[in-house]
């Protein structure tokens, strides 16, 4: 049974460093980081891209999507699965979803 909460916060410790290492989708760059969700509880996640120069980036899409509610976390049988984000389609580009 899947379970979906609100991801609120994206952490990122000061000293967290971008680490390489294989993605889903090949071979691509790591920054650990910390998901806060709705009800108060932290979850150890990472942050991925497959180019170096792309990941700080991608963090700041995460947090913008996580501060306006349309990032959440999902569960399977009370296991931390993933993360999603809902968009909709505005003017023929995609548009996170504000909850």
């Amino acid at each position: 049974m899947s379970n979906d909460k609100r991801i609120t916060e994206i952490r990122v410790a000061p000293d967290a460093k971008i680490t390489k290492g294989m993605t889903y989708s090949g071979p691509g760059f790591f920054l650990p980081s910390t998901l806060v969700l709705e009800d108060g509880s932290e979850f150890s996640s990472s942050i991925t891209a497959r180019r170096k120069k792309d990941v700080m980036p991608r963090l700041d899409r995460d947090r913008a999507n996580a501060a306006n509610g349309s990032m959440t976390a999902s569960f399977i049988d009370g296991k931390f699965f993933g993360t999603s984000t809902k968009f909709t389609m505005n003017c023929g580009r995609m548009v996170p979803i504000t909850s």
